[in-house]
């Protein structure tokens, strides 16, 4: 119509949402509610018309996100107060076990110097004589390979601070985020069983 001159035929109507001509106003309102939210800064709970089907729903899926999100808390704070330090220590173990055995290699290659001879076994006065100073003390430092050894072992720690972020991702933006649970349930023995029983 634009190239004859003539108008738009429902450019008179485009303003009426329940006219011939309100093609925008019935493409905005098809749109996902989600991207409009995103756009806006908003999150789902915020919408109302996704509950208007059963308003109730919002505050039970909100009761069941704050029961979830606590749950996820309980979860990995009771993991870091009992699994976590286990983890630390057999990674520290294992650190030192490394260290002395690069300890026990260097000093099995040194070689006596030169025109130095064994101490002959010698027992009493002339024992604690010839007995040589105690060794000091060494501080172990710490370096990267044993920030690495914990992490290696921290694999549960690295789930279940991921699951915690997702449930407090649902309680605060979107219930939607629970799928993610949906799909970590079937990932296990229990979620396989029960996709097989569906199939069958």
């Amino acid at each position: 119509g634009y190239e004859t001159g003539e108008p738009y035929p429902f450019a008179s109507e485009t303003s009426d949402p329940s006219g011939l001509g309100a093609t925008f106003n019935s493409i905005v309102w098809a749109t996902d509610p989600a991207s409009k939210f995103s756009l806006q800064l908003q999150d789902r709970w915020v919408s109302t018309k996704e509950w208007d089907y059963w308003p109730p729903a919002r505050i039970i899926a909100v009761i069941v996100a704050s029961l979830h999100l606590a749950l996820s808390a309980v979860n990995i704070t009771a993991h870091l107060f009992h699994e976590f330090p286990l983890i630390v220590w057999d990674a520290w173990d294992k650190y030192k076990r490394e260290l002395d055995g690069q300890a026990q290699t260097a000093s099995s290659t040194e070689k006596l110097a030169d025109g130095e001879k064994l101490r002959p076994i010698r027992q009493g006065k002339a024992f604690l004589k010839n007995m040589r100073e105690a060794p000091r003390a060494k501080k172990t430092r710490v370096d990267l390979r044993f920030y690495v050894l914990v992490i290696q072992n921290s694999g549960l720690l690295v789930y279940l601070s991921f699951m915690a972020i997702v449930s407090l991702l649902a309680w605060v933006m979107s219930p939607f985020f629970h799928v993610l649970y949906l799909l970590d349930f079937f990932r296990r023995k229990s979620g396989r069983l029960v996709m097989r029983s569906l199939i069958l």
